[in-house]
């Protein structure tokens, strides 16, 4: 997580309300705007074979190369 409190809200959006829609074994995902990474970990959680995640916002992407890094 950042140092946004709002992350806190966006793990829930993702994982227990499933707003993002429904991910399957094998699926090619694209996250546009990836943030801190969240909706990415969310898709390799699911079975994602593949993930491109492009996030702009520098501070955003060392967050996101982190929890990459610690979630393989």
């Amino acid at each position: 997580m950042s140092s946004n409190p709002e992350d806190s809200v966006t793990v829930v959006v993702i994982f227990c309300r499933n707003e993002y829609g429904s991910i399957y074994q094998g699926d090619t995902v694209i996250d546009i705007g990836a943030n801190i990474g969240v909706f990415s970990l969310y898709a390799a959680s699911k079975g994602a074979d593949r993930i491109y995640a492009f996030e702009p916002n520098i501070e955003s992407y060392k967050t996101l190369c982190e929890n990459i890094k610690q979630n393989g």
